[in-house]
This record gives C-alpha cells, structure tokens and sequence, in this order.
C-alpha cells in the first residue's frame, strides 16, 4: 500500500504527513470537514488533491489516516464508505488513543480492514512535531495489517507496540496524566506563585532548573527514589502551613460581600480557590501512596500526615 489520504487536517496531521513525506511514501490527498483547512495542509506539503467533499476522493487511495476529533470517527466512516472505493484493497486507520476500532466497523462491514495508530506525544498546534523514536500503540483485529503498520512505524522511526482494544482506555489515561495534568499542575503552580507577589522574576523562569532536575531524577533513579520534600520527610508542621496558606485564600475570598460574592466571576474565583486547595490535598495524599508503594509502609509521621489530610480532604468535598 504505497497510496495515502488524509482524512483531516488538525493538528496530528502536519505531524504525519511530515513524518510520510520524509519515509518516502506517496500521500496524494487531504480532505477535511473544509476546504480552507485541507488547501492549508496540501499547501504545506505539495499535495496535489484537497477538498472537503470525500466523494471526490482519489479511487486508486489504498491507506487512509483518519486524523479528526474521538466524536467525529464515526462521521468520516460513514462518509467514506460511500465513496467509490474497492473496500477490500482499503486500509482505514484512525489516530484517536482512548477509541477503539469499533468506531470504523461501518467501513470493515464493507470489507476494508481497520485499525488505529496512535503516537504517545502532544501536539498542541499545527506545528511540525518530529515523530522519530516516538512510541506508537497499533490496534488492529487483523494479523497481516499488523505486521504492515509495524512495518509503516518502522520507517517512520518510531517505536510500534500492540495495544488490546479492552486496555485502550488505560493506555490513553497514561498519557492525560504524564502530559495534560502536568499542565494542569504547572497552572496550579502558577497561581500560587502569584500569591507570592514576586516581582523580580517570572513564573517559568523561576520553576524551570526545579523541573528539569526533577525530570532528570527520574529518568537516572525511578519515579520513587526521586522524591523530596515534607511528605517524605514526615514534616507535619510544613503542611499544616500549606494547608492554612491556601485556606487563607479561599477564606479571604469568602469575605467578600454577599453582593460581590454573588457575581458569576466571583462564584468562579471561590470554586477555584477551593479546588486549588483540594488539589494540593489529593497531590499530598497521592505521594503517601508513593512512598507506600516503595517502602512498604509509611513512619509514624507520615500517618500522621495522612490523618491529617483525610479530614481536610472530606471538609473541602463538603464545601464544594
């Protein structure tokens, strides 16, 4: 199968086609939910055919990447199985990590095979992400497309792995935490910061050496031994002043009028204030897990912290 298309043209797909191109293969079309979108991508690349309208699309097209939105793969099935298509020579392949292959059984009920592909990595924009030595789980009911779109990860240099449809779920969540929840930690961290009214230097700036040698710990000793901190260190005392710095916030908000309080921004800003206290709470509590997990058992102390935020954890679930 030497014949591509492209089935949407977000942010995966400059990443793809990028990736194709360089391997050497022949990617002869784009087609999206618009034309703008598809002419932008076929544009990039030199491809020949774009457009929004999948009936046009090239008959002699033997691999389809389904690069669209989780809700939107049942749509773009349903379209392309009316194309004209010899089905039986067709491999559809979507690049969603949480869906599984069912989601194109439309196509497969019309003879194609199907399978999805997908890369562990983060594509926040239309920006060319090198996908070399990327892991790539492949799903696939089908013994000979396996071994096809291992062969196709191979040359793209990536690192191919089989993945079940059953565990798929597992292998999606993976990723949100290692990557969207740190996000979500560094914008928690964020606003901390600017409670501490720091003027002389910026957020990243000041949190970039902590986070790099974090990452390194890991990378050289485990996720375990790279812990540091009060909660390793059994420090009550220091989380206890966390915990009422953060309460302080959420108090003084609290403060405010009933009038100011009733605004929806300021209702906003509360909630914000609570979850972001819940979230060091849950955070604090997942590292005793850690260290449990790696010792066997916590100290005294550290049950002592975990007391401790067990009744912090059911007040704050109560008030929110």
């Amino acid at each position: 199968m030497s014949r591509i298309s492209i089935v949407g043209a977000g942010k995966v797909a400059f990443s793809l086609v990028k990736a194709l191109l360089d391997a050497g293969l022949n990617v002869i079309s784009v087609f999206s939910r618009t034309k703008e979108s598809s002419e932008k991508l076929a544009a990039k690349f030199n491809i020949p055919l774009y457009g929004d309208d999948l009936s046009a699309i090239d008959s002699s097209s033997e691999l389809f990447f389904l690069a669209v939105p989780d809700s939107e793969i049942e749509n773009a099935a349903y379209a392309l199985s009316n194309a004209k298509l010899d089905f039986h020579k067709c491999l559809f392949v979507h690049l969603s990590g949480s869906q599984d292959i069912s989601r194109l059984k439309l196509l497969k009920s019309k003879g194609a095979s199907i399978a999805s592909f997908h890369i562990m990595q983060t594509f926040p924009s239309c920006e060319v992400v090198e996908l070399r030595d990327h892991f790539a789980a492949i799903e696939t009911d089908n013994v000979t497309t396996e071994k096809y779109l291992f062969d196709l990860a191979l040359k793209l240099k990536l690192k191919p792995f089989h993945i079940s449809s059953e565990k798929k779920v597992f292998y999606h969540l993976t990723g949100v935490w290692a990557s969207n929840f740190l996000i979500a930690n560094l914008f928690n961290a964020s606003q901390v910061f600017q409670s501490a009214k720091i003027s002389e230097v910026e957020f990243l700036q000041i949190v970039k050496p902590i986070i790099n040698s974090t990452f390194d710990n890991v990378l050289k000793n485990g996720i375990s031994s790279s812990l540091s901190g009060p909660v390793i260190r059994g420090d009550l005392e220091t989380i206890k002043k966390h915990v009422s710095a953060l309460s302080s916030e959420v108090l003084s908000n609290e403060a405010l009028s009933p009038e100011a309080l009733s605004s929806d921004s300021e209702k906003a800003d509360n909630f914000q204030r609570k979850h972001l206290l819940l979230s060091y709470l849950t955070n604090t509590s997942t590292l005793l897990d850690l260290i449990k997990s790696n010792y066997g058992e916590l100290s005294d102390k550290q049950k002592q912290i975990g007391d401790f935020l067990q009744d912090m954890i059911r007040r704050q679930k109560s008030d929110l």
